[in-house]
């Protein structure tokens, strides 16, 4: 999934936001965030969730922009699939995977009816990972989905922040 946020904050600011929120210790209501930032704003974030035995890791990639007074925050994470969608997917899978059972390639069918049901964990896993990785951004950047409106001084009293040109 690609996302767009928006914040007041400098990329300075953000920077040394997302460092410290790599150092927080980890708590059962709020999983570790470790990764790495540059100074030039580009930053990738890494949680883990276990499901059903299997420690799934999601990675979030991004890059932060200075534009029209604010900072843009550019990304990409794994979205991975709802649990409740998921069993779509599972099901369709062993649905195929019983139709090369009973059409006589019984090894493709329990192989394929296997695989449909592994899946799950890391479907899941990126689902739930992926949402908690944004959530925590926005909170640790005050990122917002819309644009923040612009309000200078010059704008509240009518005058123009244009200059008129120098005549040589």
């Amino acid at each position: 999934m690609r996302f767009t946020l928006y914040t007041n904050k400098t990329i300075k600011e953000c920077v040394g936001a997302l460092n410290e929120r790599f150092k927080e210790k980890e708590t059962k209501a709020r999983p570790a965030v470790s990764g790495e930032v540059d100074s030039e704003g580009n930053f990738v974030w890494f949680t883990r969730r276990t499901v059903w035995g299997i420690t799934r890791q999601t990675r979030m990639k991004g890059h932060l922009k200075r534009e029209n007074n604010s900072t843009v925050i550019y990304g990409f994470v794994h979205e991975g699939i709802a649990p409740k969608q998921i069993y779509v997917v599972i099901g369709g899978g062993l649905l195929i995977a019983a139709l090369f059972f009973f059409s006589g390639q019984g090894l493709s069918g329990i192989l394929l009816g296997i695989i449909s049901v592994l899946v799950y964990p890391y479907f899941v896993g990126d689902y739930h990972n992926s949402q908690y990785l944004l959530k925590e951004l926005k909170k640790t950047l005050n990122g917002k989905d819309k644009p923040p409106v612009a309000t200078t001084s010059s704008a509240k009293s009518g005058a123009s922040s244009v200059k008129p040109a120098r005549a040589k």
